[in-house]
């Protein structure tokens, strides 16, 4: 059991840090469409986690 929770939350740790990354770059995108873009993977690696 222990385990399993140590995966889950590695896992998790992973999908936090990723989307700190699209936030970043959100905050450096310079065009309308760039930040589109990263709204939209921001949204979709919410989404991730919040269904994990």
């Amino acid at each position: 059991m222990q385990r399993v929770k140590i995966k889950f939350t590695a896992c998790l740790q992973d999908k936090e840090a990723h989307l700190d990354i699209i936030m970043d770059r959100m905050r450096q995108d310079a065009t309308e469409k760039a930040l589109k873009d990263s709204l939209t993977r921001a949204l979709e690696m919410l989404d991730k986690i919040r269904h994990a």
